[in-house]
């Protein structure tokens, strides 16, 4: 397998946020691809192997210590860009990774892109995701139930535990990614 070379920044929270009692959040960003390069020498490239996609996640970590599935995670994600498309499809898989060692081995979740973005470029167009993810999050924790992980655990024993953006790659490519405006969390009453 090729390496996966990714960079993250990211935000671990000492306390993690409570779900519980939460009726409304707001995830609110801007952020801009202005560049993009396939380095890829001719005749090598294999787009179900090589990729540079742009990311923000969301751990939704189970918080309850009573809880049988206590700190297992939902990895909650947004495709800010895939080189291969412009609109990507809701998924959900295993985290499994290319070794034991980087395996988390919870379950990855990720939104449609059309649901947050119009179709997704490296063309140095700002674009704004503003929305309420908790819908989105209660989906995601229904769907990894189903399929058969975090099983004990309730929606509101969830917490979000750090959030992060950053580039994977898994290819010969150069990309620039620009994020500004952050805010995950709920707003006060007017």
């Amino acid at each position: 397998r090729d390496p996966w070379v990714h960079l993250y920044m990211e935000q671990r929270y000492a306390e993690p946020y409570p779900l519980d009692g939460i009726e409304k959040m707001k995830l609110r960003f801007s952020y801009s691809i202005p560049y993009f390069k396939d380095g890829t020498p001719a005749g090598e490239l294999d787009p179900a192997v090589h990729a540079s996609i742009a990311v923000f996640y969301v751990i939704l970590m189970d918080n309850n210590p009573e809880s049988p599935a206590y700190q297992q995670f939902i990895n909650f994600g947004l495709m800010l860009y895939d080189n291969r498309t412009a609109i990507t499809p809701e998924s959900w898989f295993m985290d499994t990774g290319q070794n034991p060692i980087d395996a988390t081995n919870m379950m990855i979740y990720v939104m449609d892109s059309s649901v947050y973005s119009d179709p997704i470029y490296a063309d140095g167009k700002w674009r704004h995701v503003d929305f309420d993810p908790l819908p989105y999050f209660k989906k995601a924790f229904d769907i990894v139930q189903e399929a058969g992980s975090m099983q004990g655990s309730r929606f509101e024993d969830l917490a979000i535990s750090s959030a992060f953006f950053g580039f994977e790659v898994s290819g010969v490519m150069d990309n620039e990614m620009k994020i500004r405006d952050i805010f995950l969390g709920t707003e006060p009453s007017k």
